[in-house]
């Protein structure tokens, strides 16, 4: 009896579970705040996922200097998802909490979380937390104001497995966290619709640190769009009175999302108009008329905009590097994509004409491809991909423009890629410009400078008439972004200097990045020294008389 009562004493009453990938200069951070806790029983399961670097034998170091705080485990890369599955079958104690090994906690956190559970016998409990980049500069966001806690954290709070406190028989209920991107959504909301008594502890007590390299900042990675899927899988598994709750949380974010990724804008559009059409009206209430008018515009430009059609260059082509280039521009668009191959059977008609057959014989074959494209678009739309460009990324987004143009550098416009709506006026004038002159680009921004409105320069979205795009992200070569969504290159396969550019640019970038990261490092450091030190702690008295005189 005596050794049963002991047990139960010494057993953990919270547990948190501690993923670790690829952290090293970043986990001490972590885990010393995790030492820290002033809550007592307490375990902190570290589990290593198959990291190259340091960070599991940093580790293991603390669970073996810290046996009574630390527990160390090490797999197989198998991802994050399935490594919290892991740490929730490991955890002993009765609530679980979550941290990111490359983030930090407040000393105090899970003592306060904690008790809130107790008292308000919660079987979650959410807290705003801290969201920072590398300097430390940032600001609180998940703040609830309303008293329906739950609601609240279903239509308009965070979604982070990391600032809230769970039940662990309420994750055992809610089933394994689904293997894919973007889980938190797909598996936080659905428990929180599940959860009979949710708390609120108003105090942020999370850092959560973004870095360049963390899953939110993979912009052009395609499985970003998982996050479509997550929230599929949130409505599918959520209770169903909460499903418009979940939609309006879902239409909240759209227009952030449709910014941080850009390339897949079109996604997140469709998703977001299929979502608003479904809302009930009492839902829409709840909504600012200007978002929803806003993704109804938006739907609607997609709609009316470039088609998901590509014209490339076959004339004086072989089988092999036609099917090359078809293969590289089926990726152009995320639904199905057009092919359209240029060349004397496709363009018979150009074959009866004096001039275009003159261009044939003479094998001035990219500027007759340009030639046809440009017939063809000004009737059907579409996109023409030169033999000199390389596509590097998604252009869905381009979709809602009536043109779209690209750049070799800040005044010349490139003849080798160009886009446009059906029907469209300056295709016409561009035909007549592609007819007369080989240079027909410097020819083309002239006539755009006289269209537009403004000063004919990257940057530029549209013109008065809502015909132009000229979009920075699309150049060819750097001329001021790292979004470049194609490449020019030389006939020997080389790509030009524009390109080297962006890449040394972005070589200096993570030299800069690594540089001031060490020196964070050294600062954060020096501070845990200080307040460490016995001489901040015994005039921690006289610093609070000051203040207080201060501000009398």
């Amino acid at each position: 009896m005596c050794n049963q009562e002991k047990e139960d004493c010494t057993r953990p009453l919270v547990s948190v579970i501690v993923p670790i990938f690829n952290v090293e200069n970043q986990i001490e951070i972590c885990l010393d705040s995790l030492q820290r806790q002033t809550m007592k029983r307490i375990e902190c399961i570290l589990l290593d996922d198959g990291s190259t670097d340091r960070s599991g034998t940093i580790a293991k170091q603390y669970a073996e200097r810290f046996p009574d705080r630390f527990s160390f485990y090490s797999h197989k890369n198998m991802g994050l998802s399935r490594t919290r599955n892991r740490g929730i079958s490991l955890a002993k104690g009765n609530y679980i909490g979550f941290v990111d090994s490359d983030d930090y906690v407040e000393d105090a956190t899970y003592e306060r979380l904690y008790k809130r559970a107790v008292k308000e016998q919660a079987e979650v409990v959410y807290a705003p937390f801290y969201i920072e980049d590398a300097l430390g500069n940032g600001s609180v966001v998940g703040k609830i104001k309303g008293k329906n806690i739950k609601e609240e954290m279903i239509e308009g709070g965070t979604v982070s497995f990391c600032n809230k406190l769970f039940q662990k028989e309420l994750l055992i209920e809610n089933g394994e966290i689904p293997d894919i991107w973007f889980e938190d959504f797909a598996y936080v909301i659905p428990l929180l619709t599940k959860c009979r008594k949710p708390a609120y502890v108003s105090t942020a007590l999370y850092h959560y640190i973004k870095r360049e390299d963390s899953i939110m900042g993979q912009r052009r990675n395609r499985r970003s769009l998982e996050m479509l899927k997550a929230w599929n899988l949130a409505l599918e598994n959520s209770l169903p009175q909460y499903r418009d709750s979940i939609r309006i949380n879902i239409l909240k974010r759209i227009p952030e999302l449709t910014k941080h990724y850009f390339l897949y804008q079109k996604s997140f559009i469709d998703a977001a108009w299929q979502y608003a059409s479904e809302l009930e009206q009492e839902s829409v209430r709840k909504l600012s008329g200007g978002l929803l008018v806003w993704i109804e515009r938006e739907h609607e430009l997609y709609a009316k905009g470039i088609a998901s059609r590509v014209f490339v260059n076959g004339f004086g082509k072989g089988e092999n590097e036609i099917q090359q280039k078809e293969t590289e521009c089926q990726t152009l668009f995320l639904d199905k994509t057009e092919i359209v191959v240029l060349n004397e059977s496709t363009c018979e008609w150009a074959m009866r004409d004096a001039d275009l057959c003159q261009w044939y014989h003479e094998k001035q074959y990219a500027r007759l491809a340009k030639y046809c494209a440009l017939q063809y678009m000004s009737r059907q739309g579409g996109v023409y991909i030169g033999d000199f460009v390389e596509v590097t990324g998604c252009f869905d987004y381009l979709r809602k423009y009536q043109g779209a143009w690209a750049m070799l550098d800040e005044e010349t416009m490139s003849e080798e890629i160009f886009a446009a709506a059906p029907e469209s006026t300056i295709l016409k004038q561009a035909l007549v410009q592609c007819r007369l002159s080989e240079k027909w680009g410097e020819q083309m921004a002239d006539i755009l400078m006289a269209k537009s409105d403004k000063e004919v320069r990257p940057g530029i979205k549209k013109s008065r008439e809502n015909e132009l795009c000229l979009s920075p992200e699309v150049t060819v070569f750097d001329i001021g972004t790292q979004e470049n969504i194609c490449v020019r290159v030389t006939e020997n396969g080389y790509i030009k200097d524009g390109q080297k550019q962006l890449e040394l640019r972005e070589a200096l970038r993570k030299i800069n990045a690594e540089k001031w990261k060490q020196e964070i490092l050294k600062l954060r450091k020096e501070k845990k020294e200080l307040l460490d030190s016995t001489s901040w702690r015994v005039t921690k008295w006289l610093r609070k008389g000051a203040a207080f005189i201060k501000n009398i």
